[in-house]
């Protein structure tokens, strides 16, 4: 309060308005804001505000808003990486459409070969009986019952869908680092590809140890830790189309 100002007004008239030309702010308060405080006069259409009465308490109350200023910035620029993802790309939904697909199709040829154990044999790799396509992958009649009865055949898709998931995740991690990064939505395809490199290599490992039962039941838990984190990349993408 500035010396010599009664709470009520000035005996003198002068025209005065209650508030300090010079306010020290934390931080800068519209132009607009402090305009008004500034209008602020105690005898404004016959009320009597409390902080139009007291200019203390006034200035009081602007140091307060000030401080309050600050902390939405604080606040706002600690949102604001989540405030302003954009919108994830025809690309970038497609990419993740087709991973996940992918993931579950590995996960159902996973299944053939628990059921016919077929992870007990061939365990060598990279190579099968010697070759990187073994011979015997048609062997039975008709051709398809090789697909889920032929335990070499079986192992072979499993193997097969496991490079392809590897590569084509790869291939996301690329493409998305040349696009921009992995802000927004696309952080998750870091976190993917780290989980499809644990599950290859504890795959390659079950079977060179010869299917040892933590081992493979470790496998398959990774399998569907790896697919339920597809399927939250899918479903922050679908939020972010929507908001």
């Amino acid at each position: 309060m500035t010396p010599g100002r009664p709470p009520g007004g000035d005996p003198s008239g002068a025209d005065w308005r209650g508030v300090p030309e010079r306010i020290p702010f934390p931080v800068e308060v519209p132009f607009a804001v402090r305009a008004d405080m500034r209008r602020w006069s105690p005898g404004d259409a016959g009320h009597l505000r409390p902080d139009a009465r007291y200019p203390d308490y006034l200035e009081a109350k602007l140091d307060a808003l000030a401080g309050d200023a600050s902390g939405c910035r604080a606040v706002a620029r600690g949102l604001g990486g989540k405030l302003s993802i954009a919108t994830p790309s025809r690309a970038e939904t497609t990419g993740a459409a087709v991973l996940a697909g992918l993931v579950y199709l590995q996960i159902v040829a996973g299944a053939f070969v628990a059921g016919l154990d077929a992870g007990f044999g061939y365990n060598t790799w990279p190579l099968m009986e010697g070759a990187l396509v073994p011979a015997g992958l048609g062997a039975m009649d008709p051709w398809w019952r090789n697909v889920f009865e032929n335990t070499l055949t079986v192992q072979f898709v499993h193997r097969t869908i496991a490079y392809a998931v590897t590569l084509y995740a790869a291939w996301l991690v690329w493409r998305q680092s040349r696009a921009g990064g992995f802000a927004g939505t696309a952080a998750w395809l870091p976190r993917i590809g780290l989980l499809i490199v644990l599950q290859v290599g504890l795959g390659i490992t079950t079977l060179l140890l010869v299917v040892p039962l933590p081992l493979a039941l470790a496998h398959q838990a990774l399998a569907f830790m790896l697919f339920g984190t597809c399927i939250a990349y899918l479903a922050d993408i679908w939020r972010a189309k929507v908001r």
